[in-house]
């Protein structure tokens, strides 16, 4: 057999036997520039756990202490729903912002006796239910059945401790009539089951249950009373299954009955239930789990009001279930939506009383000479401190004068503009083995980077963003 013409039409020969491009690239930034490597993110976005400070508005306020206010207004006044709107157009770092809402109460409020709860939602999907979906999805599966169970638990107890007819009930279903004291004596393994041990944990419960030979499926409508009981649920039969079910699967069939969870009501003509009840259910179960406030942050909210998405009877739905939410809803939500200004104009004239239910706002705009400066310090910093390497100068291998000249020539100084752009600037130099940059080396690779930045406008207009 002939051997097949060894051609190398990728140009991939030897690079497996080579030093890696990356380590020569490190190599050579510590050397000239006292980094370890590009400190900014190439596409302009920062990463998933972002730690950047939050810069000013487009009034030249610092926005830190504006979100901190609305936080703690919210987190206090536990009465009432209240709004926060962030808007921005694409890149002003509005997705940043969201997540670091985010990370920070979980991680500041996120314990204690009176603990909050944020979760974010990238982007609405087709139906205002997906928020919910979205919700559910964020939480887990594994820690909405603890959840489930802490709710119950405290039922079971109070049915154990007044010998409740729900619990006499299961036990004839488990056991069947008991007439002889021999018989009786027998029960005493359901109340063996039903032990305070066994109730700290669903697994536990589940285990000791299992270990008589009996199938769950005798527990679900007890298990169902007890959901139904536990949250003051106004949900339909078939939702409260659904839970149920998740809690009584066995490990190897958990993931299918999740995912059933997560699909109910989707592909029906009539929705299977109203999102806001949905979410005050969700919203119950997390204040009995000890939240006693609930952040949801919805990101790119643009789509729903002026995106290529939704149908316009869509659109209609979608806004008019999230006033119904925000109206239903009146303790222990925060709202804070992320969108455009074209997009919150386009609610706002869609759906006026939008506007009242979220009175706080943010805009987001360019980025002065000062807040370019501080983005840069930022990711320069991080970048030194995570080495151990130093400069003299924390802007090094830029300064206040090129910060300047960025400021003047950029036309659109957004936070990703400005990420891409120094990105762009030191791979530049690495690339040419430039060791000094200059106002001549920003200027080459503005260019460049405006030609970029034009053709993505194009694209965007044309509706392939």
């Amino acid at each position: 057999m002939t051997e097949p013409t060894r051609e190398d039409i990728f140009g991939l020969g030897g690079v497996a036997s080579q030093a890696r491009d990356t380590e020569i690239e490190s190599q050579w930034l510590r050397q000239h520039f006292k980094l370890p490597y590009n400190p900014f993110p190439p596409s302009g976005i920062s990463p998933d756990a972002p730690e950047g400070p939050p810069l000013k508005d487009e009034q030249g306020q610092e926005i830190g202490p504006q979100v901190g206010r609305f936080i703690m207004s919210a987190y206090r006044d536990r009465a009432s729903t209240q709004g926060l709107v962030i808007i921005g157009a694409y890149g002003t770092g509005k997705s940043h912002l969201l997540r670091l809402i985010h990370n920070q109460i979980n991680e500041w409020l996120g314990s204690g006796d009176e603990k909050a709860l944020s979760i974010y939602v990238q982007r609405p999907r087709v139906e205002a239910q997906d928020v919910n979906r979205e919700i559910l999805r964020s939480l887990g599966e594994d820690t909405i059945r603890k959840m489930l169970w802490y709710c119950m638990q405290r039922e079971i107890a109070k049915d154990s401790e007044n010998q409740s007819e729900a619990l006499a009930k299961l036990r004839v279903e488990l056991e069947g009539p008991i007439f002889a004291p021999k018989e009786r004596e027998s029960s005493n393994r359901v109340a063996r089951i039903f032990a305070i041990d066994n109730l700290q944990d669903y697994r536990k419960f589940l285990g000791a249950y299992d270990a008589h030979g009996w199938p769950r499926e005798r527990l679900r409508d007890y298990f169902t009373e007890l959901f139904t009981r536990s949250l003051e649920t106004q949900s339909p039969l078939e939702v409260i299954e659904a839970y149920v079910a998740l809690l009584l699967a066995p490990d190897e069939k958990s993931r299918a009955t999740w995912e059933s969870l997560l699909a109910l009501g989707k592909r029906r003509k009539v929705p299977l239930m109203a999102a806001p009840e949905f979410l005050q259910d969700l919203l119950s179960l997390t204040r009995i789990n000890g939240y006693v406030y609930t952040f949801l942050l919805v990101d790119e909210f643009e789509e729903v009001p002026s995106g290529y998405l939704l149908t316009r009877r869509q659109k209609a739905n979608y806004m008019y279930t999230l006033m119904e939410m925000l109206n239903k809803v009146q303790v222990g939500l925060g709202l804070v939506l992320a969108i455009t200004p074209e997009a919150w104009e386009a609610l706002t004239s869609q759906a006026p009383p939008l506007q009242d239910r979220l009175p706080t706002v943010i805009h987001l705009g360019t980025l002065n000479a000062d807040s370019i400066g501080r983005l840069m310090r930022f990711y320069l910093g991080r970048a030194r401190q995570d080495a151990d390497l130093e400069a003299d100068d924390p802007l090094f291998p830029f300064s206040e004068r090129l910060i300047d000249e960025i400021a003047n020539k950029m036309p659109a100084r957004t936070p990703r503009s400005v990420l891409q752009f120094t990105y762009q600037v030191i791979s530049h130099c690495v690339v040419h083995d430039i060791t000094t940059i200059t106002s001549e080396t920003t200027q080459t690779v503005l260019g460049n980077f405006l030609a970029m930045k034009a053709g993505e406008t194009q694209k965007r207009r044309l509706g392939r963003r």
